[in-house]
C-alpha cells in the first residue's frame, strides 16, 4: 500500500515516477505533437493513431506518459502516437467531447474507434491497439 503525506505520494513513489519518466524520455521521439490545426492531417495520413488528450496539471496524465512513450517505440511503423494538449487545443477537445484527463482516442482511417478514459495499465492500452490491428489484418485478408 502506498503511503501518502498531506495528500502527496510517498517519496519512494515520487522517485519511481521520476525514474520511469526519465527512462521513457528516450522514446518520446516516436510521439507526434497534435494541434487543432494538424489533427485532420495527422489522422488522415495514418491508418491507426492513438491520441493522448492531456494537460500539464494532470498527475494521471504524467503517470500514463511513460506507458504511451514505450508503446510508441514498440509499435513504431504500425501505429502513430500523438499528444494533444487540451489547454492549447480546445476545438479538438470539444469536438470529441473529451471531459476527463487523460483520455486516449484511437482513430482508424480518420474515425474514432475506441476511447480509454483515465489512467490504465499498459495491458489495457495494448489490448485496444491489438484489437484494431487485428481488425485491419482481417480486412486486408478479405
Amino acid at each position: 500500500m502506498e503511503h501518502q503525506f498531506n495528500g502527496k505520494p510517498s517519496l519512494k513513489r515520487q522517485n519511481e515516477r521520476k525514474r520511469t519518466r526519465a527512462a521513457a524520455a528516450t522514446d518520446a521521439t516516436h510521439i507526434i505533437t497534435i494541434t487543432d490545426a494538424t489533427f485532420e492531417e495527422i489522422t488522415g495520413q495514418n491508418e491507426l493513431v492513438l491520441i493522448d488528450f492531456w494537460n500539464d496539471r494532470c498527475e494521471y496524465c504524467k503517470d500514463l506518459a511513460p506507458i504511451i512513450e514505450r508503446l510508441a517505440a514498440d509499435y513504431a511503423g504500425r501505429v502513430a502516437f500523438g499528444k494533444l494538449d487540451v489547454d492549447q487545443n480546445q476545438d479538438t477537445r470539444v469536438r470529441f467531447n473529451v471531459q476527463a484527463f487523460p483520455t486516449l482516442l484511437i482513430v482508424k482511417n480518420g474515425k474514432e474507434v475506441d476511447r480509454i478514459v483515465g489512467y490504465v495499465p499498459r495491458e489495457r492500452v495494448e489490448a485496444a491497439l491489438k484489437k484494431q490491428l487485428n481488425t485491419a489484418n482481417e480486412s486486408a485478408k478479405s
